[in-house]
């Protein structure tokens, strides 16, 4: 389900309240038409939507469209920086967006060793 409803601040957002104060991402704003990560980059950002809309593409190597979706507050996106694996899409702002990013380092830190119960949760809920 697409989300529109945007997190203005770290105590109405769903990370600042279960970190509990102590969250680590870093607000940050991009404008319309900015690239967050093109197909086949390796991300060095993770990235959690405030406020905005992003599309996420995906075209084949003959060109092809594969993929085209949107993404809106709340949505976890670059998440291959925790493996520091290829973006298998483009991710770009289409409207000016709000955000919280966090190193994918970091944030492997920050959620855990590799049996954490968190590390558990974060690798549910992310595409293989």
């Amino acid at each position: 389900m697409l989300s529109t409803t945007p997190v203005n601040d770290c105590s109405a957002c769903t990370l600042g309240v279960a970190s509990q104060g102590r969250c680590r991402l870093t607000p940050t704003t991009r404008e319309a038409g900015a690239t967050l990560c093109a197909q086949g980059e390796r991300p060095r950002t993770v990235y959690f939507i405030k406020e905005g809309f992003v599309s996420l593409s995906a075209v084949s190597p003959r060109g092809s469209e594969m993929l085209l979706t949107l993404r809106g507050p709340t949505a976890l996106l670059c998440t291959e920086a925790l493996q520091g694996d290829p973006s298998p899409c483009e991710v770009r702002a289409l409207s000016r967006v709000k955000m919280c990013g966090i190193a994918g380092d970091q944030m492997g830190a920050w959620v855990g060793p590799e049996k954490s119960p968190a590390r558990a949760v974060l690798d549910l809920l992310l595409p293989e």
